[in-house]
C-alpha cells in the first residue's frame, strides 16, 4: 500500500483572495481585542494555522500563552466565520484535481490523505464546500504544529492505524510550496511539487522535489509519474 498525501490550499483549491486574512484578523479582534496593524502581513503559504497565529503574537509582542489559553475558541470562531462567509463560488477546485483523486481513489494500491496547515475543522469545512471531503479518511493538520515538518510523520502514523503496511518509503507528499517539499524530505518521503500556488515553478525546482508539475491538469501524466517513482506497474 502506498500513500499520497495532499496539501489543500494552492494544491487542491484556491480560495477567493483576501477572505482568509480578513477572517483571521476579525476573529482575533473580536475574541481578544487584537488590532492588526501595518506591521502584520499574514503569509499563509505552506504554513500552519498554529504557526501563523503565534507569529502574529510574536510580531505584536503579545504573550503566547494568551493564544494557547484561547486556541480552541479562536479556531471555533474562525471556522464559524468560514462556514458563514464561504460559498462554493469562493472556492476554485484546480484543474485535474478531481480526476487525479478519482484515479487514485479507484486504485487499490493507493490511499490518499491530507497534510495541511489548516486546523482540522477548517480543513474539513473547505473540502466539504469544494465537494472533495469524501476522498480523504486520514491526515495531519495544523492545529498544534508550529511548522509543517512533523505533519507527514503524523499523517503516516494515523494511516498506519488503518493500513498497517504503509511506510515512509511508500509515501509521497504533494504540495505547492518549498515547505511541502522540505517536510517530505525531512521524513524521508517522496515529494511532488505543483506550481499552482504563489511559488513559481523555477523556485520550487531549487528545492529538488522528486517530481514537479506546472499543474495537475495533465492528471494522467501525474498519475503515471507517481506509479513510476514507486516502480509500480501501470
Amino acid at each position: 500500500m502506498h500513500l499520497v498525501l495532499f496539501d489543500i490550499d494552492g494544491t487542491l483549491i484556491h480560495i477567493k483572495k483576501g477572505i482568509s486574512q480578513s477572517i483571521f484578523a476579525s476573529v482575533l479582534n473580536d475574541t481578544l481585542g487584537i488590532q492588526m496593524d501595518s506591521r502584520i502581513h499574514i503569509d499563509f503559504a505552506g504554513r500552519t494555522d498554529f504557526g501563523i497565529i503565534t507569529s502574529i503574537f510574536k510580531t505584536l509582542n503579545l504573550d503566547q500563552q494568551l493564544f494557547l489559553d484561547n486556541k480552541d475558541i479562536i479556531y471555533q470562531k474562525i471556522n464559524e466565520e468560514f462556514k458563514s462567509q464561504l460559498v462554493q463560488s469562493d472556492i476554485q477546485v484546480l484543474d485535474g484535481v478531481v480526476e487525479l483523486l478519482d484515479i487514485l481513489h479507484r486504485d487499490d494500491r493507493f490511499k490518499i490523505g491530507l497534510v495541511t496547515g489548516n486546523f482540522e475543522l477548517n480543513a474539513h469545512t473547505k473540502l466539504e464546500i469544494a465537494k472533495l471531503i469524501d476522498y480523504f479518511d486520514f491526515g495531519a493538520y495544523g492545529d498544534n504544529f508550529p511548522n509543517r515538518l512533523d505533519l507527514p510523520k503524523t499523517a503516516l502514523n494515523n494511516a498506519k492505524a488503518l493500513y498497517p503496511d504503509v511506510s515512509s518509503k511508500k509515501t509521497i507528499v504533494v504540495g505547492d510550496t518549498h515547505r511541502d517539499i522540505q517536510s517530505a524530505q525531512h521524513n524521508k518521503m517522496k515529494s511532488m511539487a505543483v506550481a499552482t500556488g504563489n511559488t513559481p515553478y523555477y523556485e520550487l525546482l531549487k528545492f529538488e522535489p522528486d517530481l514537479i508539475f506546472s499543474s495537475l491538469e495533465e492528471y494522467l501524466d501525474v498519475y503515471k509519474s507517481i506509479l513510476n517513482i514507486f516502480d509500480i506497474n501501470g
